[in-house]
């Protein structure tokens, strides 16, 4: 960890984690409305 950069790597990796998690999660949704009509 360089001292002009700080903690600068592992922001990146948080970050793209919680993008894909995001991602899969919406996804994921999508995809149980998809397949089951509302009840209602």
């Amino acid at each position: 960890m360089s001292r002009r950069n700080g903690d600068r790597a592992r922001f990146q990796k948080d970050r793209k984690r919680k993008l894909r998690r995001r991602e899969r999660t919406r996804a994921f949704l999508a995809a149980l409305r998809a397949a089951k009509p509302p009840a209602r």
